[in-house]
């Protein structure tokens, strides 16, 4: 790894950590005869956000399926990074007119 594909690397690795400490919460109301879901936005993993007072039961929860989209989506990104970065494109792919030592 060349010193830009480890900056690419660090870079989606400090994402990843505050995806996974910082994750998107919802909320979900259960009334007798209907249950209400709403997104409560981020917050820290050990501290959920308290949804508002609701006549029924309330109580929050990762998003898991937003989650795992942010995640899938930073992975994709960061190996595009490493790809554009990679020494392999950087590389002339130019023949020589004749060997060389001749």
């Amino acid at each position: 790894m060349n010193q830009r594909q480890i900056r690419v690397f660090c870079a989606g690795s400090v994402g990843l950590l505050l995806m996974g400490l910082f994750p998107p919460w919802t909320a979900y109301y259960l009334n007798a005869p209907e249950m209400y879901v709403e997104p409560q936005g981020y917050a820290f993993i050990l501290t959920p956000p308290t949804p508002p007072r609701s006549p029924g039961r309330s109580q929050a929860d990762i998003h898991t399926g937003r989650l795992l989209a942010q995640f899938m989506c930073l992975a994709g990104a960061t190996g595009l990074g490493l790809f554009l970065t990679s020494s392999l494109r950087t590389r002339s792919t130019e023949v020589p007119p004749y060997p060389p030592g001749t």
